[in-house]
């Protein structure tokens, strides 16, 4: 059976089980690298932005500490990369699953290529 992603791709029902699967996998670290994130652009202790983030939305914070959405993304994109080849070096996950979140990673609406592609 073939789902629709959000883009309108057809992926297989098992490739969709393994992004999910591998999603949950690096959850917490991508949640970590989202106080690290938001940390380093703020000036702000990372025991601060823990603290904020109990209260603040992510947009909340942004505005909070006026932070450029841009530089987060592009922030966030260079470390996720990071994450996911760890993950693959270490066997969390295979380099076939790696792979195909970078490849994912590098055409979704996020990603700088993208917003390149946009702005040229």
């Amino acid at each position: 059976m073939h789902q629709r992603g959000h883009r309108g791709e057809m992926s297989s029902g098992s490739e969709m089980m393994e992004m999910m699967g591998t999603g949950r996998l690096l959850r917490n670290e991508m949640q970590t690298m989202h106080t690290e994130v938001l940390a380093e652009l703020s000036g702000q202790t990372v025991e601060q932005i823990e603290q904020d983030t109990k209260t603040h939305s992510m947009r909340a914070l942004m505005q909070k500490y006026d932070i450029n959405l841009d530089k987060m993304e592009t922030s966030m994109h260079t470390k996720m990369v990071l994450i996911i080849k760890n993950a693959a070096d270490e066997g969390r996950i295979t380099q076939k699953e790696a792979d195909a979140i970078l490849s994912h990673m590098g055409t979704g609406h996020h990603s700088p290529k993208a917003k390149a592609s946009v702005t040229e």
